[in-house]
This record gives structure tokens, C-alpha cells and sequence, in this order.
């Protein structure tokens, strides 16, 4: 383990972990985890970073109630992330499933791949947008790759033709491998979620940057904090039913 390097009156952990949870149930036949993810150049060499899943999470984030039943698990998970001495906790989701209640739970950062990312946007252009593969269901993503990749390149060109997108970044965490691709044919940054998330966490952790003890809410029980969420939620909800709807592009 390295140890902190003081650079005048700023502490630098140049040793840090990382867990990436996939809020997913995971691969047939694996368990939870978490188990080691190697081969992330972007990250310092002396970055740890895991991999776990959350075996009773919907297969996919399409409706409301799939992030209800999801949060409880996710704050679960950052609970016991920080009792496991990791510094920082990414939720690879683009929908950030649970990220607002974790971070309530606990010190340690929670970064949530769609803040993360577009904050990130937000840096590179004055027209970012997102963007997806059609009507293509999240779990038949991975069934053509050539198919979806196609089916981005149509998706992004219409955001830039139409609404002049200057950023695009994919609706999805697992679209994320793709943007080199995608970048290099539509000429505009595409941002792999994924990889800019855990460079994130890893850049809050490195600096050793908590969330103040005071603000960390470990008083209110589970069921009030899902109450509390499934209100806004409505709220929400009745505010987006009210307003004029959009024709789709």
C-alpha cells in the first residue's frame, strides 16, 4: 500500500478502490461479486477497482418502480462498500438508480454514471445531448453488435442535424464501448460513460474528498426514505403529465 503524499497543505491518497456496482442481477451462473476489473489504462496503476452486481435489481431501468426496487439494494451495497474500506462506489447505470439515497447513507463518494457524465458534456460543448439506438430493448443490445452500432451512428447523426449536437452521450451504460467508434464517424465527442465515471470517482477519491459526517443521514428508516421518494416521484410525474408533449424527432 502507498502511502499519502503531502503536497503542501493538500493530502493525495495515490492508492485508492473503487467499487463498480452494476446494478443488474449478474451473468447466469456468477454471483454477486465483487471481483477484480483489470485493464483500465485510464486509470493510475495503483487504482483497485471491483466489479459487483445486485442479484434481486430489475434486468433493466424502464419504469419508475424499477428504480424503487432497486434503491434499497444500492444503498444496501454503499453501506457495506465503505465498512469494506472502498473510497468511492460508481453506479453503472445512465439512470443513477439509488445514487441521491446512498449518498444520503454513507461518507464515501457515490458517483452516478449519468451526473458524471453529463457534467462532462456540459465542459466539452454548448449542444450536448443524448442519444439511443431506436426502440432497440436494452437487453437486445449485445445481440448484434454491428446492428446497434449502425443503428447509433442514424441516432446520433439526426441529434446533430436536427438540434445541432455538439456532445453526444449514449443513454446507456453499456453503449459506452462504442463512442470511440461512434466519435470517429460522426465528428463530435462521444463520451463512454462508463470509462469517465470511474475516472471521476477515482479523481474525488485520490483527493480523499467525504461527504461531512453531519450530512449523512443514518437516522431514517428505510421505509420513510421510500415513501419520501415514491412522493416526488408523483409529484414529478403529475408535473410531466402537465406539461405540452413533445413530437418526437
Amino acid at each position: 500500500m502507498v502511502s499519502n503524499l503531502h503536497l503542501g497543505s493538500l493530502t493525495v491518497n495515490p492508492s485508492v478502490r473503487l467499487l463498480l456496482l452494476t446494478p443488474t442481477p449478474p451473468p447466469e451462473g456468477e454471483d454477486e461479486g465483487p471481483r477484480s476489473l483489470r485493464g483500465l489504462p485510464y486509470l493510475a496503476p495503483s487504482t483497485r477497482v471491483d466489479v459487483a452486481w445486485c442479484a434481486d435489481a430489475p434486468s433493466v431501468y424502464e419504469r419508475r418502480e424499477d428504480v424503487n426496487r432497486a434503491t434499497p439494494l444500492i444503498v444496501e451495497r454503499a453501506r457495506w462498500a465503505e465498512a469494506q474500506g472502498y473510497h468511492a462506489m460508481v453506479v453503472g447505470c445512465m439512470v443513477d438508480p439509488g445514487v441521491a439515497e446512498a449518498s444520503r447513507a454513507v461518507r464515501m463518494p457515490v458517483i452516478g454514471l449519468g451526473a458524471a457524465t453529463r457534467a462532462i458534456a456540459g465542459l466539452l460543448g454548448q449542444i450536448p445531448a443524448t442519444f439511443y439506438p431506436g426502440r432497440t430493448p436494452v437487453l437486445d443490445l449485445a445481440e448484434d453488435g454491428e446492428e446497434t452500432y449502425r443503428k447509433m451512428v442514424e441516432a446520433g447523426r439526426r441529434r446533430i442535424r436536427a438540434g445541432g449536437a455538439d456532445v453526444l452521450v449514449p443513454e446507456c451504460a453499456y453503449l459506452g464501448r462504442l463512442a470511440p467508434r461512434l466519435q470517429e464517424e460522426l465528428g463530435v465527442p462521444v463520451l463512454p460513460n462508463a470509462d469517465i465515471g470511474l475516472r471521476a470517482a477515482e479523481t474525488i477519491a485520490v483527493f480523499g474528498l467525504l461527504r461531512r459526517a453531519e450530512c449523512v443521514d443514518r437516522s431514517l428508516p428505510r421505509r420513510l426514505l421510500a415513501s419520501l421518494y415514491r412522493l416526488v416521484s408523483r409529484t414529478h410525474h403529475r408535473m410531466a403529465q402537465s406539461l405540452p408533449r413533445r413530437r418526437p424527432q
